[in-house]
């Protein structure tokens, strides 16, 4: 796991805590990092009820996943209190660091809680972000601060704003003409180690069109389930009037009447905005594409992002605890309709007819619900589950 403290990333797995503050490290203590800055993008599918495109080369992969050097000196400096970065860092960027100093100085009142405790909140970033590039949407400047918040405590410290990486990612912004939030958030990521890549921009087309169609169904209630009628069920064959009549002179047995065999329902009808299957190899961005979708939607909008076996896990538990009789799957579908409209799975992998039943079945009964998934996976769609039972 990494972090971003006092303006350089850090390995936890070797921690030198020198460079931070002691309420910085308690917090990142207390609080779990479950994110990281922005990690390498990847690649584009879909299939079936998603849509298609393809896989993203790993040649787009950075080199280094961090631009910050860690050294004795930058160490003691970054331990310090800094009062201002306005000459500290690249000076490449010192313009755009004077643009930041020029807003807190001329926008005392807003900026105040800032200039005592050198940290702020999203509120208080997206602020900044109007002021200094006003065409910055709320979801892009959301989406900049949950990548630089890697501590998850909602606040981002002096040294993660002033750091050549947000520095580089702000100057590129301003260069940039957008009229989607994900086009934004792309053009926000820091280049390098990111750099733009055909395939890449063709997957944000994509996800654009998905973006747009998940935000317009949000809107409405949640749609009822269209069930396709029962098929019906054929008579069994019979002789008719002769074979009453003559059913006597049959020698051989009556063979035992058997039970009628119970109709399988066919699938509900998908009544969700499609969604998109992202393949690829290792590194090539198939992640980070998944994240700037999840954190360009807008406020208040129920999407719920899991890894692959985050959700494989918590699916078998909850079958595990469903009433008997019932549609288990149709019955999980309700639960989730209830708390999200959009399913984001990151690394999509089936080994067993178990996974592929489950992802057949809930799927299903999900999109009849107006859920929209979108999924990254390694593998093509027809490669999952190759050469499996059934």
């Amino acid at each position: 796991r990494r972090l971003q403290g006092r303006g350089c990333l850090r390995d936890l797995t070797t921690p030198s805590y020198s460079s931070m503050s002691a309420a910085f490290v308690a917090r990142r203590l207390a609080v779990p990092s479950t994110a990281s800055w922005l990690m390498p993008i990847a690649g584009v599918a879909t299939s079936g009820p998603v849509r298609h495109l393809g896989s993203i080369p790993a040649s787009t992969r950075p080199s280094r996943r961090t631009s910050c050097i860690s050294s004795p000196v930058i160490n003691a400096a970054a331990s310090m209190q800094m009062r201002t970065y306005s000459a500290s860092g690249d000076p490449a960027f010192n313009d755009v660091r004077k643009l930041l100093n020029d807003a807190f100085d001329s926008n005392t009142a807003v900026f105040a809680d800032f200039a005592k405790t050198k940290e702020m909140d999203m509120a208080t970033f997206q602020k900044l972000i109007d002021i200094v590039i006003p065409s910055m949407g709320k979801e892009e400047s959301k989406a900049l601060f949950i990548s630089m918040d890697t501590s998850v405590d909602h606040r981002i410290q002096e040294a993660e704003i002033f750091s050549d990486i947000t520095m580089a990612i702000l100057r590129n912004r301003m260069s940039q003409t957008v009229g989607h939030p994900l086009e934004g958030s792309y053009n926000c990521l820091p280049r390098p180690p990111f750099r733009s890549d055909p395939k890449q921009l063709k997957a944000i087309e994509i996800l654009k069109v998905v973006f747009d169609e998940v935000v317009i169904a949000h809107a409405k209630p949640i749609p009822t389930v269209v069930q396709p009628p029962k098929p019906r069920e054929e008579p069994a064959a019979g002789g008719g009037m002769f074979a009453s009549m003559f059913g006597g002179a049959r020698k051989t047995k009556k063979p035992a009447a058997q039970k009628p065999k119970a109709s399988e329902l066919p699938p509900p009808k998908p009544n969700a905005p499609k969604g998109a299957y992202l393949y690829g190899g290792c590194g090539c961005g198939k992640t980070v594409l998944l994240d700037l979708f999840f954190r360009s939607l807008p406020e208040g909008f129920t999407a719920r992002r899991l890894h692959w076996h985050e959700f494989i896990r918590d699916a078998f538990r909850s079958m595990q605890g469903q009433p008997p009789g019932e549609n288990i799957f149709a019955a999980m579908a309700d639960m989730l309709a209830k708390q999200f409209r959009v399913l984001l799975l990151d690394e999509l992998l089936i080994t067993h007819i178990s996974e592929a039943i489950l992802v057949k079945n809930l799927f299903r009964h999900m999109w009849a619900r107006g859920m929209t998934i979108i999924t990254t996976s390694n593998y093509r769609p027809e490669e999952l589950y190759a050469k499996g039972f059934n």
